[in-house]
């Protein structure tokens, strides 16, 4: 089994080659991009994915070199947290970027210039969707054991909310460029055809007649310059929105997975707070039995108390009772006897002066 830093990317690359927080590029995202050495308006500069993701290789870091068991360590777990924040971060910045490159592209006049911001544009989506797939794989990884670890379940609930906020603005943004780029669609398509009704230019917008519209206006005569530059706008507005539209399916994909496997593990998550009530049931009445038992317990002891205070009491009346009978049998004993020494005193005098006389 390979270790996390061979396992292949997107590309077939590995993490390694891949880190998207290595810096190999250098990239400061606070840079200006139309000014500087390292814009993106630079003369001859490097494109944003050389080096790092051109190709489409983007995934994330290492494990530490953790196990195929993933982060089986709570160590490991939280390791692995921080680095899909890190990549969801990541994912921010790059629809920051996206967001910028959209707005050049439609305030873009030099032809060279332009092809160079879609350049740009193209790889950074490209990286930038890789990224989301990644992301994507791998909270639905931690998803996986958090149903069977509750405590770790707090950290992947944020993650996914996270993640998902992250794809709900990104899918804004690409909306909000799709409007905009078929809106000067519709300009340049008023250019070529001033007289065109509302409809026309929906039409045109739409299914991507526009182009032939502006070809035929240029084998024309009338408006020959304008419409050649309008078809040039065209055809990179079409493509755009072509992309966009393909960005957006993507996205809607991923939203999908992250539900579907909500759906899958729902059973067990059900299972698990089953249990949990199950668990907190039977602790509440454990506490119910153990305080009758305890109150029990003091029953008796009380009345065992209450058995021996009678038990002494009898006892003790007993012994007084007892003792008063003993009393009258001794003194009725000393009385006879005090009789009896006085009979024997009497017959004595009696028969002394008997003998006397």
């Amino acid at each position: 089994m390979p270790s996390n830093l061979q396992r292949p990317g997107y590309g077939g690359g590995d993490y390694r080659q891949n880190n998207p927080y290595a810096q190999q590029d250098n990239y400061n995202p606070h840079d200006n991009y139309g000014g500087g050495q390292g814009g993106y308006g630079a003369q001859g500069g490097q494109d944003y994915n050389q080096g790092s993701a051109a190709t489409g290789n983007y995934e994330m870091t290492s494990m530490n070199n953790s196990g195929p068991g993933g982060a089986d360590s709570q160590q490991e777990f939280f390791g692995e947290v921080n680095e899909l924040r890190e990549g969801i971060d990541q994912v921010k910045a790059n629809i920051t970027r996206i967001e910028s490159l959209h707005q050049r592209s439609l305030t873009d006049i030099d032809e060279s210039t332009s092809s160079q911001t879609q350049h740009q544009l193209d790889s950074l989506v490209a990286e930038t969707s890789a990224l989301n797939s990644a992301l994507a794989n791998r909270i639905r990884g931690l998803k996986g054991k958090a149903a069977t670890d509750p405590s770790k379940a707090p950290q992947v609930n944020n993650l996914d909310r996270s993640f998902k906020d992250v794809l709900r603005k990104y899918q804004s943004v690409e909306a909000t460029f799709q409007k905009r780029a078929r809106e000067q669609m519709a300009r340049q398509y008023r250019i070529v055809r001033p007289d065109a009704t509302e409809q026309e230019v929906e039409e045109a917008c739409s299914d991507g007649q526009g182009q032939q519209i502006f070809s035929q206006a240029l084998l024309s005569g009338n408006r020959r310059g304008e419409a050649r530059s309008a078809l040039r706008e065209v055809q990179a507005r079409h493509n755009e929105i072509q992309r966009i539209e393909k960005t957006i399916i993507e996205l809607a994909d991923l939203f999908t997975q992250m539900e579907q496997l909500v759906i899958e593990q729902e059973a067990m998550v059900e299972n698990i707070d089953q249990r949990g009530q199950e668990v907190s049931t039977n602790v509440a009445k454990a506490q119910e039995e153990i305080g009758m038992a305890v109150e029990k317990a003091r029953s008796r002891r009380r009345k065992k108390w209450w058995c021996l205070l009678i038990v002494h009491y009898h006892c003790n009346r007993h012994y007084r009772i007892s003792g008063h009978e003993n009393q009258r049998h001794v003194v009725k004993a000393w009385a006879s006897a005090r009789r009896c020494r006085s009979a024997q005193k009497h017959w004595n005098e009696k028969y002394f002066f008997i003998y006397i006389v």
